[in-house]
């Protein structure tokens, strides 16, 4: 089944898509996108079938931590889950400047994977630790983006 369509992205850009869906994501095959802003490479990985679950983990982990606490295993069925290695993380760039981790950059990377892989439908998005952080701004910043937003280990702050 093929989907067209246009919408802006997070930067305001006017984005025109066709989207080809076949069948189930077995996670074999890693996607990136790059930000807009600084060009970080943001890489992640697409598994199952259903609505758009975008999973973003911690500090110091990578995506293989959902696959590793069995989220996948357990959630492949009902969602496309959407699993991200964040700046800095996993197979994405590694900037060295401090100034790329600013929390504006981080929702750009997010937008643009969502703008990739979900550009018709709100995602529902889950995040630990500092991926929770980024979610929760995620959601602030373009609630419309996001349908839910279960959280783990999160710390409020700028």
């Amino acid at each position: 089944m093929k989907v067209h369509g246009i919408r802006r992205n997070g930067s305001g850009r006017l984005l025109e898509f066709t989207c080809v869906v076949t069948g189930t994501h077995t996670g074999r095959v890693l996607h990136d996108v790059r930000n807009p802003v600084d060009g970080a490479r943001i890489t992640y990985q697409i598994v199952g079938d259903g609505p758009p679950l975008l999973m973003v983990h911690g500090t110091a982990l990578s995506r293989s931590i959902w696959r590793g606490f069995g989220y996948v295993k357990a959630l492949q069925e009902q969602y496309r889950l959407i699993l991200v290695d964040m700046r800095g993380h996993g197979r994405s760039d590694k900037p060295h400047d401090s100034d790329s981790y600013a929390m504006d950059l981080v929702v750009g990377d997010l937008l643009e994977i969502l703008d990739t892989e979900s550009p018709f439908e709100p995602a529902h998005v889950l995040g630990y630790s500092f991926g929770g952080r980024s979610v929760m701004s995620l959601t602030v910043e373009h609630s419309e983006r996001c349908d839910r937003l279960p959280s783990g280990a999160v710390v409020a702050g700028r």
